[in-house]
């Protein structure tokens, strides 16, 4: 029998703020759930060890059999959750493997939430080329110009 993997993905690194102290809680509390029902559980930052890439991390997540996605304000702002979310949406039924985690701070739900998001990426894109010129089409693998090309199609 293939075991199940799980994976989590969140955006992380700020637990000095209060949402941050929240959010690492949460994820903390999902995890914890998980590993008492001896769900194989795959986290980053007890995965992740010297030595080990950051970006085929990311490109396994989208690999796993399911996912949790604890999206929040931060998580949608960032390159690196965002080239995760890209990696978990390359798989065929990926809608039956992402389990979201929606927090109050990620603006998802209203035209303007999602509005003011797709902004954010385009000048994250705009400042991105004017930074790079013509050497981004060279980073294809990079999360920001996975983000442009979103961008640029929606």
């Amino acid at each position: 029998m293939i075991p199940i993997v799980l994976y989590i993905s969140y955006a992380w690194k700020d637990n000095k703020s209060e949402l941050g102290s929240q959010r690492e809680e949460l994820v903390d509390k999902i995890c914890e759930a998980l590993i008492s029902e001896r769900y194989n559980l795959i986290r980053d930052r007890n995965y992740l060890t010297l030595g080990k890439s950051i970006q085929n991390f990311m490109q396994e997540i989208g690999r796993g059999n399911y996912v949790i996605v604890v999206v929040s304000n931060k998580y949608l702002r960032s390159e690196y959750c965002m080239f995760e979310a890209v990696e978990i949406m390359k798989r065929k039924n990926y809608e039956q493997k992402v389990f979201p985690v929606v927090l109050q701070d990620a603006n998802v739900y209203t035209k303007e939430g999602k509005t003011e998001y797709i902004k954010y990426w385009k000048q994250q894109s705009e400042t991105l080329k004017q930074l790079m010129g013509s050497e981004l089409s060279a980073h294809e693998d990079s999360a920001m110009y996975c983000q442009s090309r979103l961008a640029s199609h929606s």
